[in-house]
């Protein structure tokens, strides 16, 4: 698996794993962040083509994508999203937010 699959996994992590809400980017619980970081270190791990000397990169780029998004998602919005997301029924303004962590994203792939 490729640098940008991981971060594909990582904005995928952040959409599923939510534990409380809160009005504002930046002030994420860190049991959110913890979680968030360690549904995304699972899924790259088990991701085609990752292989154990590539865990720690994808350590890496999970810590980085959680401390990215949550610059620019509130769990609130996480929460939002990820109802529409699971009801195929996503806003543009949802759309807008995931694309531009998905860009953030991009950053830490850019670590390792």
């Amino acid at each position: 698996m490729g640098l940008a699959a991981v971060g594909v996994v990582a904005v995928a992590s952040l959409a599923a794993h939510l534990l409380l809400k809160r009005p504002t980017p930046g002030h994420w619980a860190e049991a959110q962040k913890s979680a968030f970081i360690e549904a995304c270190n699972t899924n790259c791990k088990k991701s085609p083509g990752v292989t154990p000397d590539r865990y720690p990169i994808c350590e890496k780029v999970c810590a980085c994508s959680a401390a990215e998004a949550e610059k620019i998602l509130s769990e609130a919005d996480l929460a939002e999203i990820e109802a529409a997301a699971s009801s195929g029924k996503t806003s543009l303004e949802q759309n807008e937010k995931m694309q531009r962590m998905t860009k953030a994203t991009q950053v830490c792939l850019k670590l390792p």
